[in-house]
């Protein structure tokens, strides 16, 4: 339980009410005795004992160690020691020292308990180390309070001491005795109130705590409902977009082959009868188209994963496009390649390849290129690709779908891509590309 500064208060004012009484009390044991021995008195006053009490000089010193030890441990314990084992040691020491100041002041305050219950009950610990600390204290003040004298123990009732003392004194002793008893009981009672209440309120912000989490775990679930609904919006859009993508390539290479065959099927109906010679040419070249045609679907098909990448590293499927490009183009590269402690996801190195792949088709296929640079070089967390050539260069080039591709492509990694018609390699006419590829995972 959580102590409050009303239980604080309360319980430190118990504590020191009954440490002044207790000194009060083994003052008072300790100048009868001394006015009993003046008088001359001891006799009658130790017949009328059951047992023998302690050195009068004995209990003075014995009641202010033992009272001060125990104030000090209720002020400053609870923030030495917390916890199950802490409890436990916490409970011996003050259990102890209340039961030794009870057996020098001769079992007189017994409200002393009282305050070690009080201090017990916002202790932080189990319940169930809690109960058993409480019928243990319970037991001994049980004891203390039973008019059973124990083997062993100085119980002396305190009115042996007042006979020595004319009766007003008497009363205002036994008066002022039963305030602190009383002021004590009424002080637990006050105590174990508050520490209820306190209880409750702790119970209701749990609960209202309880209520809140349920609530924002709700909450959550309807969050995370409406990220899949998101997810699987976006995916079928990634699909869509995907399906238009091929559908567009598909359109792009086979509509512009059929386009091509169907003309020289008309031109072939038109001429058979007049000139052999000139339908033959037509049919070599519908045969030149269907070809090409053929290139096209296939390059197409193999667009979701090249097959270069499957078994090759990044760097070794790009030397490997421009080792088949300088066999059977005749093209010569000049190739920059630092690619090393990079690791590439899937879309990564497809992005990469693509663009090299597209970058170097067009130089030789529409720039009539016969020497290309292709630089890959990594800096700042990202694969920076420059691809030039010597071809005729396009001032005012068109984006045609392998540029839109390529921007595309890396668009979807948060990259980017630029084309220069005007400058091409070493700074003279021809074609240029730049991309920059961010990257996941480094060195």
């Amino acid at each position: 339980m959580k102590d409050s500064q009303e239980l604080r208060r309360i319980r430190l004012f118990m504590a020191n009410v009954n440490y002044l009484w207790t000194l009060f009390y083994a003052l008072f044991v300790y100048m009868t005795i001394l006015r009993v021995i003046r008088e001359e008195q001891a006799s009658s006053f130790l017949n009328g004992l059951n047992t023998m009490p302690r050195s009068p000089h004995q209990m003075l010193i014995l009641s202010i160690v033992l009272s001060t030890a125990l104030l000090l441990i209720l002020i400053f314990g609870h923030r030495i020691l917390q916890g199950n084992a802490g409890f436990a040691v916490y409970a011996a020491i003050e259990l102890a020292l209340a039961l030794f100041i009870l057996s020098v002041d001769n079992y007189d305050n017994t409200g002393i308990l009282l305050i070690i219950a009080a201090d017990w009950i916002v202790f932080d610990c189990d319940t169930e180390d809690k109960v058993i600390g409480m019928i243990v204290l319970l037991t001994c003040y049980v004891l203390a309070r039973s008019p059973i004298s124990i083997p062993g123990f100085v119980k002396i009732d305190s009115r042996e001491y007042l006979q020595f003392y004319e009766r007003g004194f008497q009363g205002v002793l036994m008066l002022l005795r039963s305030i602190i008893l009383s002021g004590t009981t009424m002080g637990f009672i006050l105590y174990l109130v508050l520490a209820m209440r306190l209880a409750e309120k702790e119970n209701e912000r749990v609960r209202q705590l309880n209520i809140r989490l349920d609530t924002a775990n709700e909450e959550l679930r309807t969050a995370n409902e409406k990220l899949e609904e998101y997810s699987r919006t976006v995916e079928k859009m990634s699909q869509t977009r995907e399906r238009n993508r091929l559908a567009r390539e598909i359109h792009d290479t086979l509509g512009h082959t059929l386009t091509g065959l169907i003309s020289c099927m008309d031109a072939c109906l038109t001429l058979i009868d007049d000139s052999k010679e000139d339908t033959k040419k037509i049919l070599y070249k519908a045969r030149d188209v269907a070809r090409q045609g053929m290139v096209d679907v296939r390059r197409s098909v193999s667009a979701l994963r090249p097959d270069a990448l499957e078994s090759l590293s990044l760097e070794e499927a790009v030397q490997r496009i421009m080792r088949e490009m300088s066999e059977t183009g005749g093209v010569r590269f000049f190739c920059e390649i630092d690619l090393e402690g990079l690791r590439f996801d899937d879309d990564e190195e497809d992005t990469i390849y693509r663009i090299v792949q597209e970058s170097i088709t067009n130089s030789v296929s529409h720039g009539k290129a016969t020497e290309i640079y292709v630089g890959l070089k990594k800096a700042y967390g990202a694969v920076h690709i420059r691809i030039c050539d010597n071809g005729t260069g396009c001032p005012d080039y068109k984006k045609g779908f392998g540029l839109v591709h390529m921007q595309e492509r890396a668009r979807l990694l948060g990259g980017s891509v630029c084309f220069d018609g005007n400058t091409g390699l070493d700074g003279g006419k021809g074609f240029a590309v730049h991309a920059e590829i961010p990257i996941r995972w480094g060195k």
